[in-house]
């Protein structure tokens, strides 16, 4: 890359930041400027990303939101979020990302309905947004993002923020690994917590909270809650091990080893019996972060930000290639692809980009 773009008449690269974005930022300067200023992205979504879209339907807006647990509710929202993400992508989505997405869903709902249930349950505990954006100005910059779920426990006056992680790191099922210790000193809680209480403060929050009376609001505590479920790298494969008998043809062997492959159904039901009778394959935990160490994390957010809207050559990190499942931008820096011709990239809707200029 021999030049950038010409600044914004703002005067900062970037109006507009999220929990990802400073996550780009902090991996690899050129990567935020192709994605967040030149407005790029990868064409075609991950299948675990896929997947933890869908699982979300599943999980925050059919069974918390609305208490539904039935196989044929879930599959409902399921099937309506990958046409949502069919119609972004312009290509199918996978049969295995469809019924993953429904296996962690109704796998979760079987174990989650024997650790307090849905949240539209509660006595205590009033809902207050699912899935619900938020986009508020702190400190001069602009904040947006989406709450997975916000709820209000009436009886200790507590804010929960409740976020679903779906990923195959099986250290997030122990609490004394380095995951936990990650997430805790990571940047989404922190924003997340100025996010509310800048929603709340201003008086114009789209969250339910009419029905909190003003001291209360005032002394309110915050909880982050996560809900973890661990992914699969399973697929359809073989019943059984075998191997080619002495007196047996080589067309023999080929018809059984087709009989001894899985269908799809047979490994779907196989799958889902599994996430539904083994628990351990979820766990929900949660924390809490002292306003200093909030107010600390912020201005190293705050740093991360204004070294990135001063930057003037947005320099490359080469040990930040790997990061995000393979960095999308590559082979645009290496120069073998360019931007506006490359067939695994395209421009992100226009109000996700930030500068329109071509460099």
């Amino acid at each position: 890359m021999t030049s950038i773009a010409r600044r914004p008449s703002t005067g900062k690269w970037i109006d507009r930041w999220s929990v990802s974005r400073i996550g780009k930022a902090q991996s690899c300067q050129r990567l935020i400027y192709f994605d967040s200023v030149m407005g790029f992205r990868s064409r075609f979504s991950t299948s675990s990303a896929i997947q933890g879209t869908l699982a979300h339907k599943g999980v925050l807006e059919c069974y918390h939101a609305e208490g539904l647990r039935r196989s044929f509710a879930v599959r409902g929202f399921i099937e309506e979020a990958t046409q949502e993400i069919e119609r972004e992508q312009l290509a199918p989505v996978e049969e295995i990302d469809k019924l993953k997405g429904r296996i962690y869903s109704e796998g979760y709902i079987e174990w989650a309905d024997r650790h307090g249930g849905p949240a539209c349950d509660s006595m205590t505990k009033t809902i207050l947004g699912i899935e619900r954006e938020f986009d508020v100005t702190i400190d001069g910059e602009r904040f947006t993002g989406i709450f997975d779920m916000v709820l209000y426990d009436k009886e200790r006056n507590v804010f929960e923020i409740h976020e679903l992680k779906t990923t195959s790191r099986k250290e997030a099922l122990d609490l004394s690994s380095s995951y936990w210790r990650d997430l805790t000193y990571s940047t989404q809680p922190v924003v997340y917590a100025m996010a509310l209480s800048g929603m709340i403060s201003s008086g114009t929050s789209t969250l339910k909270t009419y029905f909190i009376h003003d001291d209360l609001l005032k002394r309110a505590e915050v909880e982050f809650v996560y809900h973890i479920i661990q992914t699969t790298k399973s697929k359809p494969g073989k019943k059984k091990p075998i191997r080619k008998r002495k007196a047996e043809t080589e067309e023999e062997f080929a018809v059984r080893e087709k009989e001894n492959q899985e269908t799809v159904d047979e490994w779907f039901q196989k799958t889902l019996k599994l996430y539904k009778e083994d628990h351990g394959r979820y766990l929900k935990h949660s924390f809490v972060l002292t306003k200093a160490e909030i107010d600390q994390r912020w201005d190293e957010i705050l740093d991360v930000v204004d070294a990135t809207n001063n930057s003037r050559q947005f320099p490359r990190n080469p040990g930040s290639c790997g990061d995000w499942g393979g960095c999308a931008f590559r082979k645009v820096c290496s120069g073998d692809e360019s931007l506006e011709t490359s067939e695994r990239l395209k421009r992100k809707k226009e109000e996700d980009s930030e500068c329109k200029s071509i460099f």
